[in-house]
């Protein structure tokens, strides 16, 4: 489901190739909890995932909302193209930092 590592922030990375209805209700829990770790900004990694749906773009803003007054940087990275129109498309931008390391000109 996910992967945490610690390094100079908290990189939790999602191992899971669909963020679905089927999966995301087993993963918050494990975001929620991984983020109790420590007080590092939180990079959350889409390198394995394929394609979300929108219960996956609910449990992004509610891991947000969670963690809405700990005053940290929650940064999504290595999402694909497609994923990272939809993190545009329903305007996560304004809510997460986007750095997309295979192209530099999408970071944000």
């Amino acid at each position: 489901m996910i992967d945490v590592t610690e390094t100079i922030v908290l990189e939790i990375t999602f191992t899971e190739p669909m963020l679905s209805i089927t999966n995301v209700n087993n993963i918050l829990p494990l975001l929620k909890k991984a983020a109790t770790i420590n007080n590092k900004d939180i990079e959350l990694n889409f390198a394995a995932v394929q394609s979300i749906d929108s219960s996956a773009i609910n449990m992004l803003v509610k891991f947000y909302q969670h963690l809405m007054g700990s005053k940290r940087t929650i940064t999504l990275t290595h999402a694909s193209p497609d994923i990272m129109k939809s993190f545009e498309l329903v305007k996560l931008t304004k809510f997460f930092k986007i750095a997309n390391n295979t192209n530099p000109s999408l970071n944000k």
